[in-house]
């Protein structure tokens, strides 16, 4: 079985290996083989960003993912996280309102929480 670039990247960022894997991850993301990939890759990218505390990187590939896959649930939640960690609660919660009862998504943000329940 060979190993795809996308399997390559995933091992990087197994190891933790951040700077490795960005860039095959990129890579997939530009020039996916199928919508599969490049999606998997756009998510892989945000996580990513958001782990390094790139907010506005990890924002616009989430975005990307939605914009191609609107109903994509990770890439909901990785919007969540990036506004909750940029203190941006209103958008965070215009995000997880998206996703229909907004306070009782589970979500990894208390300030997200109290938000909810003074609107």
């Amino acid at each position: 079985m060979t190993t795809t670039v996308l399997d390559q990247a995933f091992q990087h960022l197994a190891a933790e290996q951040h700077q490795a894997a960005i860039p095959l991850f990129e890579d997939v993301a530009i020039n996916p083989p199928n919508q599969e990939a490049g999606l998997k890759a756009k998510r892989a990218l945000a996580i990513v960003y958001l782990q390094l505390g790139d907010i506005d990187r990890t924002i616009a590939y989430a975005d990307e993912v939605l914009h191609e896959f609107p109903q994509d649930l990770n890439a909901r939640f990785i919007l969540i996280s990036a506004y909750s960690n940029k203190l941006d609660y209103p958008a965070a919660y215009r995000v997880a309102h998206s996703l229909g009862e907004p306070c009782a998504v589970t979500v990894p943000v208390r300030m997200l929480h109290s938000y909810c329940q003074a609107t």
